[in-house]
């Protein structure tokens, strides 16, 4: 924690800042009061300095770190990130060019794969469960989502619809990774995949930790062998009783898996990072 200087101090005695704080009668405790982005805007256009800002932002973090840092964070989010980034770093510590840590485990929920995954402060789960169908041409995989109270929906909509987007992509070879093998060809059947997202924890990148559990869960995924018993004259409907499915299973041949990678251009006064 930083040390107040007499330099501080005495800014902290300043007229400027008597309406920001008070003293707490019962414990003598010095605290800021938080003006509002409009009030602080116009104060630094009156000042007609850019000195106001960053004196008034290091007097608040060695009066209180967390406090103070908490308030430079939510009233000039610019100002507070140029900070770190300047120095080559996230206000996490870590390098611009290092990834949040990772960790994820594989089939602790269930269904034919299913993983769980933890990317910074965001935790996701995917169970996926399979069914079996007729050859057609509609998808072959569909998303549900179900997430904590600090998702919005809009947030919700905006990764099932990527997901969407995703799964109906050539490019990844759905439709023959999931053709059921070792059949006769004149009865062609497919797997159908219902993906099962549950956003545990949003204190993070959202859309990235659902992409890292969606494709850890397709990479466990294990489908089983299945044998028909219809003749390949019987033009009678195919019948559930006809279909046999075995413990023997084999893992989905996918071509590729989705990932995501965020990016995001902050634009300073100095340069663009």
């Amino acid at each position: 924690m930083a040390v107040a200087t007499k330099k501080m101090v005495a800014m902290a005695r300043s007229p400027s800042l008597c309406r920001w704080r008070r003293k707490l009668s019962t414990r003598c405790t010095l605290r800021v009061l938080v003006p509002r982005r409009e009030a602080l805007t116009g104060l630094t256009e009156k000042a007609g300095c850019a000195e106001f800002i960053s004196q008034r932002i290091e007097l608040l973090l060695c009066l209180s770190a967390q406090m103070g840092e908490q308030w430079f964070k939510s009233c000039l989010p610019d100002e507070y990130y140029e900070k770190f980034i300047a120095e080559g770093i996230y206000p996490d510590g870590r390098s611009i060019s290092a990834f949040r840590p990772l960790f994820f485990k594989l089939g602790a929920w269930g269904g034919v794969g299913s993983a769980l995954v933890k990317l910074g402060g965001a935790s996701v789960s995917c169970t996926v469960e399979a069914s079996l169908a007729l050859i057609h041409d509609g998808p072959f995989v569909f998303c549900e989502i179900d997430a904590c109270a600090s998702v919005t929906q809009a947030q919700v909509n905006d990764v099932a619809d990527l997901l969407n987007k995703v799964f109906t992509n050539e490019s990844l070879s759905f439709r023959s990774a999931l053709l059921v093998k070792g059949i006769d060809k004149e009865v062609v059947m497919t797997w159908e995949l219902t993906l099962r997202v549950q956003i545990l924890n949003s204190d993070g990148s959202i859309l990235d930790a659902v992409f890292c559990a969606v494709s850890a869960a397709l990479f466990d995924v294990r489908l089983p062998s299945v044998t028909l018993k219809h003749a390949k004259d019987d033009e009678s409907p195919l019948r559930q009783e006809e279909i046999s499915i075995h413990e023997e299973t084999t893992s989905l041949a996918l071509e590729s898996f989705p990932i995501a990678f965020t990016f995001h251009v902050f634009k300073s006064n100095n340069k663009d990072y």
